[in-house]
Formats: structure tokens, sequence, C-alpha cells
């Protein structure tokens, strides 16, 4: 490859201004673990009882072999637009692309969901109970605000997840333990308590039909770090790092929580049927004012969370577009003073589409998390089948070596099993929507939209995936050089 293509590829890639402490920060906030608590674990806790927390366990397992995939990928490949990028380095330009379009939209319809969280908090707060049309208009303003702050460039961005990790530490811990300490908490013997269920037989279908669900909403998008890692300074070195301590910093928030709220539950019935079961559960051991003051810290939480997974979602869409492989892809790709205004801006807009056909942020989690997992799922198993047709052939500063294909095989099942899980008719985690249930709604409408936009640009999308390989060469040049054993 000539030096002319090395500038320019070099020229395409977003300035390199986050550090590492940020760029974890990024990813930890889009997370969004004690969000995600808050707002599934009555509906987990009311499915399988306490006994929840074995699904929580089994996914974590699930997720950390999935993040070691991803954290080799972002050491090669630390671009905006990451999964579209890996998969295409693997297994080529029309797997590549399906990668892409699926997970683009997976997250769009995410982030939507994602943001239904904040009334949820903002109501109990104000001490009031939202219509769905305000609810819907709170989910507009916070839109827009993600959109502001996005398009003020990721430095800010980065500046406020930092912040947004301390607050949601000082929630996740500090608060938490005081509640430990101040409820006359159950014994451990209630993590084996199965709720409504009477044997292991009637539980089985309960935990996975709805109570694993909080583990899966939160341990999932960690991949995120390689999307962002190209904003990143020292990426290929940054970006399987921000992978990794964003999820031992889940992993270890995220149990701690569970569990405290688990022992704290005064009452199994009560805050089963409860509308604010956390709330409730702080209210029955602690003074009244430390329940507003959890809310407080988690609106500011979920404020700066969804702000960092409108940034990773915009990321996905400028790198799909600087690849050629979108429509009105030399529009979308425009960049002013390195940050990708357009893509920005359009994020904001495709995102407020779902508010017209739902107005349920259950709805839009089951549904579009069952989405993503999909394509996780398509994505480990082209690097599984890399992996033995000899990928990767040149060594980044992470890599599993020889752990590599038990690795990936362990993560492919997983995610498999995940996936069947989010698919599988039942009324709590796939409800009915329309006469249809929600998952295949969703990734229905994806592949058949997938399949008009690449039929008809098809030679047109690969032609211009062509000019990427420039641009992986690069980065895995790159990669290769800062390999401990280059």
């Amino acid at each position: 490859m000539s030096e002319m293509v090395v500038e320019q590829d070099q020229q395409e890639l977003l300035p390199r201004r986050l550090r590492l402490v940020e760029a974890v920060a990024i990813t930890f906030s889009s997370v969004g673990c004690v969000a995600g608590v808050y707002s599934l674990f009555g509906f987990s806790f009311t499915t399988a009882g306490p006994a929840m927390i074995w699904g929580w366990i089994a996914v974590s397992v699930v997720a950390l072999f999935m993040c070691l995939c991803w954290a080799e990928l972002a050491s090669h490949m630390p671009l905006a637009g990451s999964l579209y990028h890996w998969a295409r380095a693997v297994a080529g330009p029309s797997v590549g692309w399906w990668v892409g379009w699926m997970y683009l939209l997976s997250l769009i319809l995410i982030v939507a969901g994602w943001f239904f969280i904040i009334p949820t908090t903002l109501g109990p707060l104000l001490g009031i109970e939202f219509t769905p049309l305000q609810s819907s208009l709170v989910v507009f303003a916070a839109i827009a605000f993600a959109a502001t702050v996005n398009g003020l460039g990721i430095e800010l961005l980065g500046k406020l997840a930092t912040v947004g990790t301390v607050l949601e530490l000082i929630v996740g811990l500090a608060l938490t333990g005081w509640l430990f300490f101040a409820s006359d908490h159950q014994p451990a013997s209630t993590f084996f308590n199965l709720g409504a269920a009477e044997n292991l037989s009637q539980w089985w279908p309960l935990l996975f039909g709805g109570g694993i669900f909080v583990a899966v909403w939160v341990l999932f998008a960690f991949e995120f770090a390689g999307a962002v890692g190209e904003e990143t300074k020292d990426p290929h070195r940054a970006a399987p790092r921000g992978v990794m301590l964003a999820l031992v910093g889940t992993l270890i928030v995220g149990t701690a929580t569970l569990v405290v709220f688990i022992l704290a539950v005064p009452d199994n019935n009560t805050i089963a049927s409860s509308s604010t079961p956390i709330p409730d559960i702080f209210n029955a051991w602690l003074p009244g004012w430390v329940a507003k003051v959890y809310l407080i810290l988690l609106l500011w939480i979920e404020i700066l969370g969804t702000n960092a997974f409108f940034a990773a979602v915009s990321r996905q869409l400028f790198g799909m577009a600087r690849a050629g492989q979108l429509p009105m892809s030399r529009v979308l790709s425009k960049t002013k003073n390195g940050r990708p205004y357009v893509a920005v801006a359009v994020v904001a807009i495709i995102a407020l589409v779902p508010l017209i056909f739902s107005q349920q942020m259950s709805v839009l989690a089951t549904g579009s998390t069952a989405c993503a997992f999909a394509t996780y799922f398509v994505v480990l198993l082209a690097v599984l089948i890399g992996r033995l047709r000899g990928w990767p052939r040149t060594r980044a500063p992470f890599s599993l070596g020889k752990a590599g294909i038990p690795v990936n095989v362990i993560a492919v099942a997983g995610t498999l099993g995940i996936l069947v899980l989010m698919l599988w008719p039942n009324d709590n985690a796939n409800p009915f929507f329309g006469g249809l249930r929600v998952a295949y709604w969703l990734l229905g409408g994806i592949i058949v939209s997938g399949l008009l936009v690449f039929l008809l640009g098809r030679r047109k999308l690969i032609a211009a995936s062509a000019a990427e390989d420039g641009l992986l060469e690069f980065e895995t040049r790159e990669a290769s050089d800062k390999s401990p054993t280059a």
C-alpha cells in the first residue's frame, strides 16, 4: 500500500482526544449498570423471585467470554463502527455489511428504550405518575439534550461520563452499603427462594422467561470501547483495556447492588407487586430522604448514560457511512472539527421514531436486546470461523493466543443461548405487540429493510467497501507494531 493511501486513511480517522479513563467512563456509563438494575429489578424479581441472582451469574460468565473476544478485536481494529469493521475483516464485505446494518438498527431501537428509563426515575422523584404522552415528552427532551452534548464533542462527553462514573460508584456501593448494614436483611438462603414457583421445574421457565432479563439488559454493549477507541489516545492498547475495565466495574457494582437489594427486601410479595420496588426497599430501612438522594443521583447517571450510549450509536452510523455502506453515505460521514455532526443529528431524529409505535420501555428493551444479541452471535460465529482459517495472522497488544478458539466457542454458545431465550415465544420477555411477538417484529423489520437496501445497492456497497481495505491494513499494521512480540 502506498504512503499516499496511508496518509489518506489517517486523515479519515477521528481525532484521538480521549484519555483511557474517559474511554472507560463512556463505556461504563453506556452500559448503565445501576440504571439497568433499577429499571428492571422489579420485572425480574416478580418473575423469578430472589433466586433471579443465578441468572445474573450465568449471564456474567457469558459476558466475560464475549468481552475477551471484543477486547482482542478492538486491539486489532479500534474503529468507529466497530462490529461492522470486525465482521468485514474476518468474514468479508457482505457479512460485514449485514452485521453493521443489524447492529446499527438494533442500537437505534435500544437507545430509545434506554431513554425511557429517565421518566421512570423522574416520576417517582417528583411524586407523580407520567402519562404515556408526558413520558414521551421527557424522552424527547432527553434525546435533544444528548444530541446537543454529542454535537459539542467527545471531549466534553468524556469529562461528563467520568463524573457520572464516580456518581455511579457512589450510588452502587456507598448507598447500597448503607442499606445493607441498616436493614434487617434476609438470610443467604433467600437466594434459593424461587418466588411464586413451587419447584425447580416450575422455576426454570420463569427464570429464562424474565428473571434473567435484568442481567441480559445490563451486561452487554462493552464493545463500545472499541467504537470510541478510534478517538482514544494509544487506541490499540486503550480500547481492549476499556472493554475489560468497564466489564469488571459493571460486575462489581451490579453484583453488589443486586445482592444487597435482594437481601434488604422487607417482604417478597409487597416488593413483587410494587411499581417502585427500589425506593420502597430504601424507605423500609432508611430515612425518606435517602431514597430521594438515590433517585437524584440515579437520574444524573441515566442522563449521562444515555448520552454515552447515544455517542456509540452515532459512531456506528458514522463508521458505516465513512465506508460508503449506507444510503447518503457522503452526507452522513461529514465531520466538523473532527465531530461527526450529521451522524449525531440523524441518530437523534431516528431515535424518536419508536415513540410513535410504542411508549413502553419494556417492549423496546426486550425486542431490541434480542436484535443486538442476534448481531453478537453472527459476529462471534464469523470470528470463530475466521480463527479456524488462521485469523489473526498478526498480533496486537491484547491477544488471546491459543486460548482464542476455546474462549470464542464458549462466547458463541452463550450468546446463542441468550438469543434463543430472547426469541422464545413467552409473554414476559417477548410479549405480543400488534398481533406478533415484539422481537419478531423488530428483527423481521431489520432483515426486510436490510434486504431492500442490500439487494438494490449491492454492487455499489461492495465496491465502496473495497476502499476500506487500506484503513484496515493500516490499523492492522499499527496494532502489530505496538504488540509486545512485534
